[in-house]
């Protein structure tokens, strides 16, 4: 029996034997992760967040008897009664407690920074700290122009209201595409999230003055920040309120060719793929089928045609209903996206992009007891007729003036659509050619590949996942 914080340190050890899983093959296929506990090889798997592993050493040693305990879980504080407290003392708390988190997270005998963005989240974590320091804080953000990913100047903005002590760097596009070869390595499983290209680059440029950094995840999972929670809120309590004979009637409007070929919609970006999703929600309007029809790539028939011997999707909380007590659709939708999401995805990611350049990143907003406060606050002080991060929003407005603060989300996207079809686009043929890996179906792929290159442009994130499994299995096959 192996044991490694990386699996890299498994792979390289003459016992280990590389066989594909399947099932978390078509899991990553879907999310873009490998979801815990399983894993990209065969009779191998990770230690869930929140769980250890107790082994005696006077006994043999057993796959069988190995059964990891968990010691935390957020659905123990969303499970909770709500707590019965006002708005502005809510207000008055949640900041107190913020500030807690965030200064601890500042302990070091090595220079500390912050990442910087243009958002609420990591903003929030910059004031807070920057309004009890005597000194100028260092902050960090980065800024490829030429790809459209640009929130620098924004940043910079926050920066000089707040007086950090600040560092931009802009990179051009060839050095995110030189990283692509990267991530192959240093994330160990197949890894579909291309915003881990701009979170490698913002950790090199802090790298350069710092030795820890602060980063901003999980405001979303915590304060309801994602557009995914208002077509939820909205969508799912409608449709399940319609009576059945009408929901029926409208699936089978979406799914009507004359609908899917409107001259006026069929060119509009992401038109089929959302019609699609929408249709199969109409068919059940449930949180949990909103969450995962909204999080995943693929019908299920349509994932069968890209594989070549279909063994299912494993087991994971999108298809569990024992999540957590609460019948409150937004509870259940931020406990799946922080034990999901947060964990396989972002945490992956930034941990993968800080460790690549040697630098320690912190995430207060982990903080397990300001998890647990904010779990049990009532819903409508995070998300509230339609905006999101409302308790989150006002305690930034304290320090940084809505005007700097309004201005739309961009994150860390990269152009996916352009560079698939245009400066990767040779290399992607080659990667999903005929020689592609032998799990995937050459006639379902090809088909992908054509359909996205004949215009449609929603395929983008699947033809990536595709690519980026390609170069993995090319790297460690």
């Amino acid at each position: 029996m192996l044991f490694g914080s990386e699996l890299k340190a498994l792979t390289a050890h003459t016992d280990f034997k590389k066989q594909l899983n399947p099932q978390a093959l078509e899991a990553y296929l879907q999310l873009g992760y490998v979801p815990a506990p399983h894993c990209i090889w065969q009779n191998t798997y990770k230690l869930p967040a929140g769980h250890y592993l107790h082994i005696n050493l006077n006994q043999p040693l057993a796959a069988d008897t190995l059964k990891p305990q968990c010691y935390w879980d957020i659905c123990h504080a969303y499970n909770k009664p709500v707590n019965e407290i006002s708005y502005a003392e809510a207000l008055h708390e949640t900041e107190a407690r913020l500030y807690k988190a965030f200064s601890y997270r500042m302990v070091a005998d090595v220079p500390v920074g912050i990442f910087l963005s243009g958002g609420y989240d990591s903003s929030t974590v910059a004031a807070l700290l920057q309004s009890q320091s005597h000194r100028p804080l260092k902050t960090f953000t980065i800024g490829v122009p030429d790809i459209g990913l640009n929130e620098a100047p924004q940043a910079a903005a926050i920066a000089k209201h707040l007086g950090t002590e600040h560092y931009s760097a802009y990179c051009t596009e060839a050095e995110a595409l030189a990283l692509i070869a990267q991530v192959p390595y240093y994330f160990d499983e197949p890894f579909g999230d291309s915003s881990a290209l701009p979170t490698m680059l913002v950790s090199r440029l802090a790298r350069q003055q710092v030795t820890v950094a602060l980063s901003a995840d999980a405001g979303d999972e915590l304060f309801a920040g994602y557009n995914r929670y208002s077509y939820v809120m909205r969508l799912s309590g409608s449709l399940r309120q319609s009576p059945q004979s009408l929901r029926r009637i409208l699936a089978a409007l979406l799914r009507s060719k004359p609908l899917r070929h409107l001259p006026i919609l069929r060119h509009q970006p992401h038109y089929h793929h959302r019609l699609q999703k929408l249709q199969q929600l109409v068919e059940d309007p449930s949180a949990r089928t909103f969450m995962w029809r909204l999080c995943s790539q693929y019908s299920d028939a349509e994932l069968q045609r890209l594989i070549q011997q279909p063994a299912g999707l494993p087991p994971t909380l999108f298809n569990s209903h024992a999540l957590n007590n609460s019948n409150d659709t937004l509870s259940y939708m931020l406990s799946l996206d922080y034990k999901t999401y947060l964990c396989d995805d972002i945490l992956q990611k930034v941990d993968r992009a800080t460790m690549h350049v040697s630098l320690e990143g912190r995430e207060p907003f982990l903080d397990h007891e300001l998890a647990e406060w904010v779990a049990t606050l009532p819903g409508n002080f995070k998300y509230y007729r339609g905006q999101k991060k409302r308790l989150l929003k006002a305690i930034n407005h304290k320090y940084l003036p809505q005007r700097l603060m309004n201005q739309p989300k961009k994150g860390f996207a990269v152009p996916l659509a352009r560079w698939l079809q245009n400066e990767l686009k040779a290399d992607v043929q080659h990667a999903l050619g005929p020689k592609l890996p032998p799990q995937l179906n050459v006639q379902g792929v090809q088909a992908e590949l054509q359909a996205f290159f004949a215009g449609h442009n929603e395929r983008a994130n699947r033809i990536w996942y595709l690519y980026m499994f390609s170069k993995w299995y090319a790297h460690w096959a």
